[in-house]
Formats: structure tokens, C-alpha cells, sequence
């Protein structure tokens, strides 16, 4: 029994929307910008980094940590208040 030509009409306007979404949601989240920085900087930056680490990753390496640093002492604050 072959299909009916309106299901593969449907299935291929499914299956062109879930291309559009991929490809939508992958554009939003690697938007990308230029920065610049020292050459001094640009050094400083890959002594952070491991062997093929991106200067993205790197930032968020060291974002991560101070976030988590920070995290960290507004829990050490508030316990040493309730004290």
C-alpha cells in the first residue's frame, strides 16, 4: 500500500521545520563577536588553557570559577551571619 500524497506532503513540511528549528536554535546560540585584547593578555589567557582549548573556552573556564568563587562566599557570608 503505497502512502497517500497529502501524508508525504505533511512529513516533508515536518521535516523541513525541524531543519529550520535546528538551524535557528544553532545561529542563536553561536553568536560570536571580536574582543580585543593585549598581546600580554592574549598570553595570559593561554597559559589557562589546555592543549586545543578555544580563547572561549578558556573565558568560561575562568568565569565559571570566579562565579563559583562568589557563590561560594555569599554561602560562607550568610553562615557566618546565622552564627
Amino acid at each position: 500500500m503505497q502512502p497517500k500524497p497529502f501524508y508525504i506532503f505533511l512529513y516533508l513540511i515536518y521535516y523541513i521545520y525541524s531543519i529550520y528549528l535546528v538551524v535557528k536554535m544553532t545561529d542563536e546560540q553561536h553568536k560570536m563577536t571580536t574582543m580585543r585584547v593585549s598581546t600580554a593578555t592574549l598570553e595570559r589567557l593561554r597559559k589557562f588553557g589546555d592543549f586545543g582549548d578555544t580563547y572561549e573556552k578558556i573565558i568560561n573556564k575562568l568565569l565559571d570559577k570566579v562565579e563559583g568563587k562568589q557563590e561560594q562566599g555569599a554561602v560562607d557570608e550568610q553562615s557566618t551571619q546565622g552564627s
